[in-house]
């Protein structure tokens, strides 16, 4: 594992004070490329892993380019069949922007598909993408 800098409120904790074996990556995904997103979900990152049950941290990140007037952008995660997660995205017209979230989960033992879906809930006819898509799992032990 790479350094690791955490920050508590007293001190920084460096990747040495971690427990082996504590912080499992458990999944990545990163796409250059632009999705085109229109009036229905589309898919815009998958990360597929085998969780052993304890908490996981899901970051994503993407940049997001809006022609048009109508200003909301929705993203939501599913886990499975299951939306665990939605968020809506206020945007100015003709506008690029930077676009980030965090989200906990604990699913069960086992393998399991988690995506990441973009919507425009009242799509204006004009060309809106995401670009530079990431997701970022990580599993934390029990303590």
């Amino acid at each position: 594992m790479s350094e690791l800098i955490l920050t508590r409120p007293t001190r920084l904790i460096h990747t040495a004070e971690v427990a082996n074996e504590a912080v499992h990556s458990a999944g990545d995904y990163y796409a250059s490329g632009s999705v085109k997103v229109e009036d229905d979900n589309e898919l815009v990152a998958s990360v597929t892993f085998t969780s052993t049950g304890n908490k996981v941290y899901l970051q994503f990140s993407c940049s997001a380019k809006w022609s048009g007037a109508h200003p909301d952008l929705e993203f939501y995660v599913k886990r499975g069949g299951t939306e665990i997660y939605r968020t809506t995205v206020i945007l100015a017209a003709n506008s690029r922007y930077s676009v980030a979230f965090n989200r906990s989960d604990t699913p069960s033992a086992g393998e399991h598909l988690f995506r990441v879906y973009a919507d425009i809930p009242f799509f204006d006819g004009n060309d809106h993408y995401v670009y530079n898509r990431s997701l970022h799992i990580h599993e934390f032990k029990a303590g």
